[in-house]
């Protein structure tokens, strides 16, 4: 089984065993929702998708980008295209960032657990 170690900046070592990544990432996830963590852990979209959170999509003039406080969407499309898959992880790129460079889900929740420790490491066996 895969074992999570790292050091507390208290000096506090912590150390504990997961079932596989999948369970590592889930607790990623779970630990940043009760700890009320800014910052997206993993995310893939497109502008597109993005447009759509903001009820806007490619054919919408730049001022209603504007109107909805959504220019980065636009500028997001003109740089990367409207389909292209987006790749977001705050703890492992600058904040609010969106790449078309991928990560795994799981490189991005390791940054998470590493962000604000020391020391920290992901013990597996190679087929894991």
């Amino acid at each position: 089984m895969p074992r999570v170690s790292y050091t507390k900046w208290s000096g506090e070592h912590v150390d504990y065993v997961v079932f596989d990544k999948r369970d590592f990432i889930n607790r990623c996830y779970s630990d940043a929702e009760q700890r009320n963590r800014d910052g997206v852990i993993y995310e893939i979209t497109t502008p597109r998708a993005l447009a759509d959170q903001f009820v806007l999509d490619a054919e919408d003039s730049e001022e209603a980008f504007a109107d909805a406080e959504a220019e980065w969407v636009l500028d997001l499309a003109r740089r990367f295209g409207w389909d292209t898959l987006l790749y977001r992880a705050d703890y492992a790129r600058a904040a609010g960032e969106y790449s078309d460079k991928p990560i795994s889900e799981f490189d991005a929740a390791c940054a998470y657990a590493a962000h604000d420790v020391q020391n920290f490491r992901f013990e597996h066996d190679a087929d894991q």
